[in-house]
């Protein structure tokens, strides 16, 4: 929601499919709680719970690719220079798609008993909790927080720091 907000600030486009979106980001969240069974899957699940789970969490995917495929399209219209909160969002967007690829292999039993209590997984987690809302929440709050406070950020810290997020991440 955050991301959208900024790029929708910076690229001057309308938002066209924002009730769309709005079903695509609840479809992800229950399908994202109703996918948690494909992380217990070395623990003793049935194998109900566990194809359930890896049914759910391949659908996930598509409301994902729906989610980033807009936001790359906004993106991708930004007419100013690229700027840091520009960075942060595509952090977020670059996070998000790793965070797909990481869950449509971790939704896959053959491959999940595998990668099941690995750094993998933990992985999985933190970029896609980290990465993508903090890379959207930092865009947005530097992105907003000169309009609310009339103050200005330098612009050289919002760059150091999107690529310090975007490297601490991936490492």
């Amino acid at each position: 929601g955050l991301g959208f907000e900024v790029l929708v600030a910076r690229s001057k486009v309308a938002l066209h499919a924002h009730t769309p979106l709005i079903v695509a980001g609840f479809g992800l969240l229950i399908l994202s709680i109703a996918s948690f069974p494909q992380h217990l899957i070395a623990s003793g699940e049935s194998e109900l719970a566990t194809i359930l789970g890896s049914l759910f969490g391949l659908l996930m995917t598509g409301c994902a690719g729906f989610i980033l495929l807009h936001l790359l399209r906004l993106l991708v219209r930004i007419r100013r220079p690229f700027t840091g909160v520009d960075l942060f969002v595509f952090s977020s967007l670059f996070c998000g798609f790793l965070s797909g690829l990481e869950g449509a292999a971790l939704a896959i039993p053959a491959i999940a008993i595998h990668l099941h209590n690995t750094y993998f997984t933990v992985a999985h987690l933190h970029v896609a909790l980290v990465g993508v809302i903090g890379g959207a929440v930092f865009g947005g709050l530097f992105h907003f927080w000169p309009q609310w406070w009339q103050c200005k950020i330098p612009a050289k810290s919002v760059r150091i720091s999107a690529y310090t997020m975007l490297v601490g991440i991936c490492l």
